[in-house]
């Protein structure tokens, strides 16, 4: 049989017009639902980072299983009996369309979490999710069944379908979230989804028009074999900018807030560089990204070290210029080593096997192994020995040789630490350094191809810099889904002992208060300080109570070191609300701090997320209720919605105190509880107490900004008699924020401007 010209054939205008929209749509319903369906599942588990990340791992994984059922399809279904079948199974999908959150009971948190959280996922948005996943492989297998010119290599459909990943990314935080609430966002995606079926059915047609055409093309094609070296370069080469993706969205999104507007950034990156370098001519210098890769590489060390450099912005631009360097260089060569079109749906496959493998080890496997974010730094020089170029020139001997020197002067240093750090305890921070400078020295002669000797005077110098950077002793480090949180005494003798969740202080206590011999009540510092805005609160509602003759009736949510609890008084009735195991395992050991141990040994600990707990409590309304969330410096935006504000109230006397703390470095939210109360009832007062303590840098007091709300005027008048309280008021323009609608982006613009009320 002839073969046909593509010219002389029906349909030949449309052909790349109709498979290239098709991949545009399905690329963006399929990067829509990720950050729609994690911010429904949010609030379910304390708004955590690690939910982004759980969620990133079942996508990848879903994604696995939809190139794997292209890679069936493709190999044992003919394509007249394929297009009918793929487009029913999808159609089927309507019954459990719109997205939404099935109901199930809760976890309280703890190694289940992660788990509990894939299986809603899988129930919720598991089917469509997979077909739509399926889309980029098999139509990129029709269309190089037809006689398109460009049909032995439809690798640039791959572009287009990462052009429309980025339009839908750029979009969701700019455009659809604040324009549409959850529920709108879900109808729109359901209605796109069906369109996508009808459109994938086209395209379908449009190819079995060719089907002679098709079976003469695809027996004359050289089908070159494919090596298991090939296969587990291809997942090695996914793995790495997929593992990195991950790790460095927890990094940005531990210290602002976990929310879609900060997942993703890291995700529109990823995509670009498949955009960029996915392609015959790429699009961007490989000379130039190899340069930043090297350069930028010890400095994000430097950064990880904790030097003068770990500001918001350096952190910001060096950990994207790592990231996305070495994603450039890892997928670049990923393109370079396709195979041919026969081979394509098992490329792609082995691709999402790699990503998926990324995704695993970050998520689940790095918080198990590693009580530090050690995964970060590790995937980062791994990324240059992901080289091929540096492999090619490097000889196996030196490769294997050259790392031995600074290991063995690493191992050293680190015995040595062991045994000279003061009081006989182990120096966990500087040994840890000292191991990370070791994986960078390795790295770095491989790289570098350098002398034995400057590789290990440069990994000594890094430890020396990390060592300098303060007298800090990290006595004890934990990970668990809601972060790293670690105990670290600072400044010698007359220092302070420190809780230290992600990058931000969570509680401190001096340490000549731990010695044996110290029997008073442990002084509260930092943000909890007498002069603090939420002890000030708690303070003057005792007083009014005393006066009263009555005893007060005391919560507050997010434990920290528990110092609060030593403003308790006998008869008051107090309970902690905590989410995180560890940091009330922390708090309760007298070896690590003494609050809870010296002034309220019994205290009441409510373990799970406050919201899901107050929802189910019955407890007797408080006097004095404060909420004090934070995962590192960030809050979780479901703590302060309208909803969750509203069930405070419902919890709090009519003359009692409702107190929010919304410290942050990034975002204003002054304006957003104001918003709020005057939505729940214009008839709330509030104030803000912005504490600035006359000693910058004394961790006797901190920096706060703490809102007091109340029905009643009288409860609220005590705190007025301070110049730096200022009456909470609504700020035109700015809207409430609910479970079904926020606006982050406004409130980081407010906060670079914003910093007194």
């Amino acid at each position: 049989m002839a073969v046909n010209s593509l010219e002389t054939h029906p349909n030949t205008k449309m052909l790349v017009p109709a498979y290239v929209a098709t991949m545009l749509l399905s690329a963006s319903l399929l990067f829509l639902v990720q950050p729609m369906f994690a911010r429904m599942a949010l609030p379910l588990l304390g708004g955590t980072p690690a939910v982004w990340a759980i969620a990133m791992c079942f996508f990848q994984a879903v994604l696995l299983g939809g190139y794997c059922y292209a890679h069936l399809l493709k190999k044992f279904v003919l394509p007249v009996y394929a297009v009918p079948l793929h487009v029913g199974l999808m159609a089927l999908a309507w019954f459990s369309l719109p997205v939404n959150l099935p109901m199930a009971d809760v976890p309280a948190g703890g190694a289940t979490a992660g788990l509990w959280l894939i299986g809603l996922m899988a129930k919720a948005i598991g089917y469509p999710f997979f077909f739509i996943s399926a889309t980029a492989p098999l139509l990129q297998s029709w269309f190089a069944r037809t006689t398109h010119k460009d049909a032995v290599n439809p690798y640039f459909l791959y572009s287009a379908s990462n052009i429309g990943s980025l339009g839908a990314l750029i979009a969701y935080p700019f455009v659809v979230e604040p324009l549409l609430g959850l529920r709108n966002q879900a109808l729109l995606w359901s209605f796109g989804f069906m369109g996508l079926a009808v459109a994938i059915g086209l395209c379908g047609l449009m190819m079995l028009q060719r089907r002679a055409v098709v079976e003469n093309f695809v027996t004359t094609q050289s089908i070159n074999a494919i090596t298991w070296t090939e296969r587990g370069w291809w997942i090695f080469l996914s793995f790495v900018p997929s593992a990195l993706l991950v790790a460095w969205t927890n990094h940005i999104t531990t210290d602002i807030a976990s929310a879609p507007f900060l997942w993703l950034p890291p995700l529109v990156l990823f995509l670009l560089t498949f955009v960029l370098v996915f392609r015959d001519r790429p699009l961007i210098s490989l000379k130039l990204m190899r340069i930043v890769q090297l350069v930028s590489l010890p400095i994000a060390f430097v950064v990880q070290f904790g030097l003068p450099l770990s500001l918001a912005v350096p952190v910001m631009i060096i950990g994207a210029l790592s990231f996305f360097s070495t994603a450039i260089i890892c997928h670049r060569q990923l393109y370079e080593a396709r195979p041919d079109a026969s081979h394509l749906t098992e490329f792609y496959m082995l691709m999402s096997v790699g990503g998926v493998l990324g995704g695993l080890f970050v998520s689940l496997i790095a918080p198990l192994v590693f009580n530090s974010v050690f995964e970060y730094p590790l995937l980062l020089v791994i990324g240059v020995a992901a080289r091929r170029d540096i492999l090619r020139n490097s000889k196996v001997a030196d490769v294997l040789r050259q790392p031995l020197f600074p290991f063995t002067v690493c191992i050293g240093l680190m015995l040595l630490t062991a045994f000279t750090a003061p009081q006989g305890g182990f120096h966990l921070l500087v040994s840890t350094r000292v191991i990370e400078a070791g994986l960078f020295g390795a790295f770095a002669s491989i790289a570098f191809r350098a002398q034995q000797m400057a590789v290990a005077a440069l990994s000594l110098v890094m430890v020396v810099l990390s060592s300098l950077t303060g007298q800090t002793h990290e006595r004890l480090a934990l990970r668990s889904y809601f972060g790293v949180l670690s105990v670290t005494d600072n400044g010698g003798a007359q220092g302070h002992r420190l809780l230290i969740h992600g990058t931000t202080i969570h509680g401190a206590e001096r340490l000549d208060e731990l010695t044996e011999g110290f029997t008073a009540k442990p002084r509260p510092l930092t943000y909890y300080s007498p002069e603090g805005g939420m002890a000030r609160a708690l303070l003057t509602t005792q007083a009014r109570l005393a006066a009263e003759g009555k005893n007060g009736t005391i919560r507050v949510i997010g434990l920290g070191t528990g110092s609060l609890a030593c403003y308790s008084k006998p008869g008051e009735d107090w309970a902690y609300y905590e989410i995180d195991r560890d940091v009330i395992k922390v708090a309760q050991d007298k070896n690590q701090f003494t609050f809870l141990s010296s002034c309220a040994p019994t205290m009441k600990m409510i373990e799970g997320d406050a919201r899901i707990m107050l929802g189910q409590s019955k407890d007797e309304k408080a006097d004095y209720l404060l909420v004090d969330a934070f995962s590192s410096d960030s809050i979780p935006v479901h703590l302060i919605t309208t909803e969750a504000i509203q069930l405070y109230l419902s919890h709090v006397k009519d003359d009692g105190l409702l107190v929010i703390h919304v410290t942050n470095r990034y975002m204003d939210l002054v304006p957003v509880v104001a918003a709020n109360m005057q939505a729940i009832d214009p008839a709330l007062q509030g104030r803000v107490i912005d504490y600035v303590p006359p000693k910058a840098g004394d961790l006797y007091g901190a920096n706060s900004i703490a809102i007091a709300i109340s029905k009643s005027s009288k409860s609220l008048e005590p705190l007025d008699q301070s110049g730096d309280v200022k009456p909470l008021v609504p700020v035109a323009g700015i809207d409430q924020w609910t479970d079904d609608f926020s606006n982050l982006p406004g409130a980081i613009i407010r906060r670079l401007s914003v910093t007194k009320y």
